[in-house]
């Protein structure tokens, strides 16, 4: 009987000790699973990052290329009204100081 009873013990502390393991390696399993998220989600937040800073960069680039546009057709007026300007404004002056005087 007594050899029943120790059979009995030794097969409980048996078992105790595998649920124990299990537990550990249950733990063990979460932990490395968090730690694994974590370095995805740090990874796809890099990526976005990084995709962020390319279309930054890209309407940057954009940005700058129709301001360059604007600025030279601004110009290109500006030189056109002015060169119109010294080709007519003494006739203008002609023809305002005629409706003045009345001639």
């Amino acid at each position: 009987m007594e050899n029943i009873v120790t059979k009995i013990i030794e097969i409980d502390r048996a078992a105790n000790e595998k649920l124990a393991r299990s537990k550990q390696q249950q733990q063990q399993i979460l932990k490395d699973a968090r730690a694994d998220a974590r370095q995805q989600q740090e990874e796809l937040e890099k990526k976005a990052d990084n995709r962020i800073a390319q279309v930054e960069l890209y309407h940057e680039g954009e940005y700058r290329r129709i301001s360059q546009e604007l600025s030279e057709k601004f110009d290109a007026s500006v030189t056109a009204l002015n060169r119109s300007f010294e080709e007519k404004h003494e006739q203008i002056e002609t023809e305002i100081f005629n409706r003045i005087v009345g001639e």
